[in-house]
């Protein structure tokens, strides 16, 4: 590793920046090709800082879609309990009226665990109060549970699915999709719901609290709707407080690293900490360009996220040109009270994504990583000071 610019062992040049670094095109990411940007995260155990830190598309993704399904993943027991069971389910046609379901289990890697007994499924849409729409889950052929679910309106959906194991364990996870989804319809169509003026004064508030931070954590899901995902934990201070802003960034089974300052360091499993000089960091302050020309607001239901309700706003950022950006699709959950972010979801081209924010503007401490040696423990200064 003699290229400080370069994440370790890369195979291709500076495809992704390192955790928490600027890109020259620091905007939301223009996916072309996220399938192989996902492969290349996981090989790496780099897990993509946000979404902020990729490069954009150089062109307009094709008009022909050329997915069927989508196949999303989610712990069962929430981000912070990874090691668990992964529930994952593949969704067909993604489009309202009828959907086929299939549901299954797998470890953190994928590998496929012990078939479910038993499941239900369930959707509603986040625009919407009311109860949510339930059936129960059969056995397939293949060990999976299948289920046949009905959409009833376009927009956003929440598809929760409960699973019972052997031994009588129950465990569910949420998924959030766009019906009609976009990667599967295609993006020659996109139709774009006239703004509520509420709605947008909810994410106006949102927005200005995210850009207002100077102290947070979260948790990022990313990924390719054909069975990829990362997942992984962030901590980033702005240095308001008189120290140099500094980040910390780890990928479940993968890479860690820190930024403070002028300097970063990069791990991968098994291996040592190297110390390079790290690019300018993108902060809090510099988030909103993320959104910039946001519109079709529409209000959602009211939830309870992080122990604050929160209430749900959708909208959507149209293409952008020079350089070329494709369309996304969001949903917030904005705290009532406290007008905080406490949850993203976004669907574009071959990119879903999950943020679950929280210690907002609460103490953090990231501190230089202490080298142990090739192989050491996980379990450093750096992380107990992000994630204690």
């Amino acid at each position: 590793m003699t290229d400080p610019d370069r994440l370790p062992e890369a195979p291709h040049e500076r495809l992704v920046a390192a955790p928490g670094e600027r890109r020259e095109r620091s905007l939301r990411p223009g996916w072309s090709a996220l399938a192989g940007m996902l492969v290349l995260v996981l090989a790496l155990a780099a897990g993509i800082f946000v979404w902020r830190a990729m490069t954009p598309a150089s062109a307009p993704p094709p008009t022909v879609p050329d997915l069927d399904t989508v196949v999303l993943a989610m712990p069962a027991e929430g981000f912070a309990n990874p090691d668990g069971p992964w529930v994952r389910i593949e969704v067909a046609p993604v489009r309202p009226g009828a959907n086929d379901i299939a549901i299954w289990l797998t470890d953190l890697s994928g590998a496929d665990a012990a078939p479910p007994a038993s499941g239900s499924v369930s959707v509603a849409p986040l625009t919407a109060e009311g109860a949510a729409t339930a059936v129960a889950a059969q056995p397939g052929d293949d060990g999976r549970l299948i289920a046949t679910i009905s959409i009833a309106e376009p927009g956003w959906q929440q598809i929760s699915a409960e699973v019972e194991l052997a031994d009588g364990h129950r465990v569910a996870a949420p998924f959030y999709l766009v019906a009609p989804d976009p990667n599967v319809t295609g993006f020659a169509d996109i139709v774009i719901p006239k703004s509520d003026p509420a709605a947008e004064a909810v994410y106006e508030r949102g927005l200005a609290a995210l850009t207002s931070l100077h102290r947070v954590r979260y948790w990022q899901l990313i990924a390719d709707g054909r069975g990829v995902a990362a997942l992984s934990d962030h901590a980033i201070d702005d240095g308001s407080g008189g120290k140099e802003p500094s980040f910390y960034f780890r990928a479940e089974g993968g890479l860690e690293a820190v930024i403070i300052g002028p300097r970063r360091w990069v791990r991968q499993p098994g291996e040592e900490w190297v110390e390079q000089e790290a690019s300018p960091m993108i902060l809090p302050s510099e988030w909103g360009a993320e959104y910039a020309g946001a519109t079709g607001f529409r209000l959602g239901r009211i939830e309870n996220v992080d122990g604050e309700p929160s209430r749900v706003v959708t909208f959507i950022v149209p293409e952008r040109q020079n350089p070329y950006v494709v369309p996304a699709w969001y949903a917030w959950w904005v705290g009532a009270e406290s007008g905080e972010l406490r949850r993203e979801v976004m669907v574009s081209r071959y990119h879903y994504m999950i943020n679950e924010f929280h210690d907002i503007d609460a103490p953090l401490q990231i501190a230089p990583p202490i080298p142990t040696g090739a192989g050491s423990p996980a379990a450093t200064p750096v992380e107990d000071a992000a994630s204690s």
